[in-house]
């Protein structure tokens, strides 16, 4: 945290999963600061007993600084014994929203998904564009690192892209966005609103970052995707972006991501 929150509350649920989430089985609000003090609801007294032997959350408020859960050899496990109530068999999550002075802050919810699951790199003019790398890597269950290098062989100073999104029912289905930007202009002045969701995720990754003339090594390096910098409310599903560059208007080459999103399931089921 970068500010003192001296105003925290929760909203919890619980979920079952049976062919996706059904509604919620428990709801909870809590003033998580007044909780502290006095641990008043029955609910919150349970999720707070599965975690607080692993936190530093355990005092009253303010709050600022680092907040963590982590355990020995850096796993937290869940102890049967503490959970109080009784569960049938089965998958479950729990979703959990943090507001602080009443203001969404974050959230804790697994149904959150936002990754890749493949990229494709084509080049058609390999005397101006070549690639070196184009890979993916699983670093965890959730997150995909996308890493890409490739070279320019020749100053580019008129740059085009065409992209697509198209979503996958029994194959891609007709595109759901589609349109073109000229990449010099946009580098300059962010005019096309899809442009800026699209760079938006991954100009933190990448040297692809200035005006034209583009030359040389091009890198997006251990790339990953972000739901909070999407923008755009996507349901859940298999997605297809495809990016064609033009370099004086000739075609040289495409990359294609396929990624997969699991919507936001407090705003679903709410």
């Amino acid at each position: 945290m970068l500010h003192p929150a001296s105003s925290i509350s929760i909203h919890g649920k619980v979920f079952k999963k049976e062919s996706g989430y059904k509604p919620w089985l428990l709801e909870s609000k809590i003033d998580a600061c007044r909780f502290l003090k006095r641990s008043y609801d029955p609910f919150a007294k349970i999720v707070y007993g599965l975690f607080k032997d692993f936190t530093n959350m355990n005092h009253t408020c303010p709050y600022v600084g680092l907040q963590y859960v982590r355990g020995s050899m850096q796993y937290v496990y869940l102890r049967p014994e503490l959970l109080k109530l009784p569960f049938p068999s089965g998958d479950y999550m729990l979703g959990m929203r943090w507001y602080f002075h009443k203001n969404l802050i974050f959230d804790t919810n697994d149904a959150f998904v936002f990754k890749f699951t493949n990229f494709n790199c084509k080049s058609y003019n390999e005397s101006w564009f070549v690639f070196h790398e184009c890979r993916l890597k699983a670093v965890s269950r959730d997150r995909i690192v996308f890493n890409m290098n490739g070279s320019i062989l020749h100053p580019a100073y008129r740059i085009k892209m065409h992209y697509q999104v198209l979503k996958k029912e029994n194959g891609y289905k007709p595109w759901l966005i589609n349109g073109a930007l000229d990449a010099c202009r946009f580098i300059r002045n962010k005019y096309d609103p899809f442009g800026r969701v699209v760079y938006g995720l991954f100009q933190e990754f990448s040297n692809i970052n200035h005006t034209c003339p583009y030359m040389g090594p091009q890198i997006l390096k251990n790339f990953y995707l972000r739901y909070d910098k999407l923008m755009l409310p996507f349901p859940t599903g298999d997605y297809l972006l495809a990016l064609r560059w033009h370099f004086d208007e000739k075609l040289q080459f495409d990359t294609n991501a396929s990624v997969a999103i699991v919507e936001d399931l407090f705003q679903k089921k709410s």
